[in-house]
């Protein structure tokens, strides 16, 4: 019996940037031809000849996505010419991603068995599954792709995935909150928006890990920096004398506020220096953006405090430091440590506020 074969033959392929969106966002083929017959471009073809044009591109999208799994292969392989305009649309759409899919699963181990639950959160989001089930293979790909690999993880991204640098940029702080598991999920946090998130990684990832040691990386904080931190934890917040120390420094040299809205901050110092101390505890460092959120920002927010005024606080803080009654070798070995800590925290809670 003759079999029935499908032959497909192509040259140069071209493709509809639309219809890429459509296949991405795992529309039907019919979906996707009927959204187009309903532009301005197709006024006067024919239902079926846009239907097939579609089915054409789809065809060859499906054909294209075992080398969007690995990015430098789209360019090598010859069996469809693309130039390199081509490969960084191609790529550039296929590792887009939803905000608000990224939130249900950032954080969270991302394994095999989480799949399952792709289904709800498709429906929580609206969105199509296989859209899910694409924008979280991307991430785990890329997730086990830098796993432990040295240097920053922009720049691996980018040389693994050639994506651009806005949407390395991104994923490398995607993988580091997947991969340290910080919980972005809290009820707390539910009005904070993905941006956030992802800008506060990359100070963390800038100044808290070992991406400067020969062979670091920017995916593990740094022991020391968490050593010191710990001993000056007990330290201070052990300390009334110290504690006092730096509520008189923050009374002699204010920022521009009331005198009860200062006296509301003391509490907010000592809650800084404790999830400093806390971070080489995995608990506690999963639950950074709750605790900054619900122990430092929103008190300052319901105070309103400004962004300059909370400058001038976090500046006040780190200077006082340097005359703290602490052991000496301590506050000397350790100041590099805490200066680092206090500038970052205080980016972020600009960045959160």
């Amino acid at each position: 019996m003759a079999e029935l074969l499908s032959v497909w033959v192509s040259d140069h392929p071209s493709f509809s940037p639309e219809v890429l969106e459509s296949w991405v966002n795992g529309l039907s083929v019919h979906d996707a031809a009927a959204r187009r017959q309903d532009t301005a471009d197709f006024p006067r073809i024919s239902p079926e000849i846009v239907l097939a044009d579609t089915r054409d591109q789809y065809m060859l999208f499906r054909q294209l996505e075992p080398f969007f799994h690995e990015p430098r292969s789209l360019a090598q392989q010859d069996i469809y010419p693309l130039s390199e305009d081509d490969c960084r649309h191609l790529l550039f759409s296929y590792y887009q991603y939803d905000a608000n899919f990224m939130l249900l699963i950032l954080g969270k181990q991302l394994s095999k068995g989480m799949r399952k639950d792709l289904d709800e959160l498709a429906d929580e989001t609206h969105l199509a599954l296989t859209s899910c089930n694409r924008q979280f293979d991307n991430l785990r790909r890329i997730w086990k792709a830098v796993e432990d690999q040295p240097g920053p993880l922009v720049n691996v991204i980018q040389q693994q995935f050639l994506l651009n640098p806005s949407q390395a940029k991104d994923y490398a702080a995607m993988v580091f909150i997947t991969d340290n598991r910080l919980a972005v999920d809290k009820k707390v946090l539910s009005a904070v928006p993905l941006s956030v998130f992802l800008d506060c990684a990359h100070e963390f990832m800038r100044s808290w890990t070992s991406v400067n040691d020969p062979h670091g990386n920017d995916q593990d904080l740094q022991k020391r920096f968490l050593q010191e931190l710990r001993e000056l934890k007990y330290n201070i917040t052990g300390s009334r004398e110290v504690l006092e120390h730096f509520n008189a420094a923050l009374r002699a040299n204010p920022p521009a506020v009331s005198a009860s809205r200062l006296a509301h901050v003391y509490g907010v110092v000592r809650r800084v220096i404790q999830i400093g101390g806390g971070l080489s505890y995995s608990k506690e460092w999963r639950d950074i953006f709750e605790d900054l959120e619900q122990e430092v920002v929103q008190p300052l927010r319901e105070d309103r405090w400004t962004l300059v005024e909370t400058g001038q606080l976090m500046k006040t803080i780190k200077e006082s430091y340097h005359h703290a009654p602490l052991p000496a070798d301590l506050r000397h070995r350790a100041a590099v440590t805490f200066d680092t800590f206090i500038d970052t925290v205080g980016r972020v809670i600009a960045i959160m506020m």
